[in-house]
């Protein structure tokens, strides 16, 4: 099991690990590039180091959550990542978003009570959301 953060500094791995996590975007290996998103967001509320930069990072893991994983990575890898994604601090409009994507999974597998209990959440944390029509009428909303 190969760990790049053992044989960098943290500042180099993190660095290391943006510049990585876009290559592997490119190549669509999304999941990977999530998996590194994750822990350097993690290392940077740990430890204050891109600064200035951090918008950046979040943006390119928000890009990804939002239109990457969906479709391109299969749908448990896909929810857990989106129940991951609820703790890495993006915000309530985010947040929201991202429990619509689970909601869109769930009713996926045939769980429309967990698909809408998903749902209520993500129009509690932002009333605007955007709601398929197709999703709002399968789960009754």
């Amino acid at each position: 099991d190969f760990s790049l953060s053992k044989w960098f500094t943290r500042e180099d791995f993190m660095d290391f690990g943006y510049i990585l996590a876009e290559e592997l975007i490119f190549r669509e290996e999304y999941y990977d590039a999530y998996l590194l998103l994750a822990q350097i967001i993690r290392m940077e509320y740990t430890y204050s180091y891109f600064k200035h930069f951090f918008p950046e990072v979040m943006n390119l893991m928000r890009n990804l959550i939002k239109t990457k994983l969906s479709g391109n990575v299969s749908d448990e890898l896909v929810l857990d990542v989106l129940e991951n994604a609820l703790e890495l601090g993006f915000g309530k409009k985010d947040e929201a978003f991202i429990l619509r994507l689970m909601a869109e999974s769930y009713d996926r597998f045939g769980d429309t009570l967990t698909a809408g209990q998903c749902l209520k959440k993500a129009l509690e944390l932002d009333s605007t959301l955007s709601i398929p029509i197709r999703l709002r009428r399968r789960l009754g909303f």
